[in-house]
């Protein structure tokens, strides 16, 4: 397998050891590896893929400059998204739950999704198959994200838009100023979210989400 590769990674580490074990086991070419999303960014306004599609190993949880990490990573995968270039994204992440998977591949446009607990071999998989045209979910996250996907087709508009403010921290009452609604339906819509999740308050949702409440998106 050769393929062209980007690398997107917040660790320093994992950026130096993804190249070299991808440059000895696959005989992939590094185009380009940063930590931030600035660099990131400045390497995808610089990339030409006349040569054939880019991958790019992307995680998630990544930082805006030097400074904290961005939890929400969509931006980048945003920027490849709107680069008008043949850039895949392929994330590589310790935010393997399935909502992440959902906004990183539905709504993001991400080719493929690994958790980082994976083996190695899985990736190298992975980067074959975006490479060459496909999508590619790890098998041991499928379950939980077709499970996901169902509870989302649930939803009304409405009632994904006040699980979007829950995950993001907000309370009844924030929810309820943001949407331009009242706090009693919000309370109505978080009762409804509650039941076709089969579940009976937040804590509990998020634990069926694969998240913790402390978690943002």
């Amino acid at each position: 397998m050769k393929c062209q590769i980007f690398i997107f990674d917040n660790q320093q580490v994992a950026l130096e050891g993804l190249s070299s074990y991808l440059s000895k086991n696959a005989g992939c070419k590094i185009l380009g590896q940063a930590s931030n999303l600035m660099d990131a960014e400045e390497i995808i306004s610089h990339a030409k893929t006349g040569d054939g599609p880019i991958v790019a190993i992307t995680e998630l949880s990544f930082k805006k400059s030097g400074g904290e990490d961005n939890i929400d990573g969509t931006a980048l995968l945003s920027a490849m998204r709107y680069s008008g270039k043949n850039i895949l994204p392929l994330v590589f992440t310790i935010m393997d739950a399935a909502c992440y998977a959902h906004i990183a591949m539905d709504d993001f446009g991400a080719r493929g999704f690994v958790s980082k607990n994976a083996p190695l071999p899985t990736l190298l998989n992975a980067i074959e198959i975006v490479a060459a045209g496909g999508l590619f979910i790890q098998n041991e996250l499928k379950e939980g994200i077709n499970q996901f996907n169902s509870f989302l087709a649930t939803l009304t508009k409405t009632e994904k838009k006040v699980l979007k403010c829950m995950q993001e921290g907000a309370n009844n009452m924030d929810t309820a100023e943001k949407l331009g609604l009242s706090k009693r339906t919000i309370e109505n819509h978080l009762s409804s979210i509650y039941s076709k999740a089969a579940v009976t308050d937040k804590n509990q949702l998020f634990n069926f989400m694969g998240i913790s409440a402390s978690e943002g998106l």
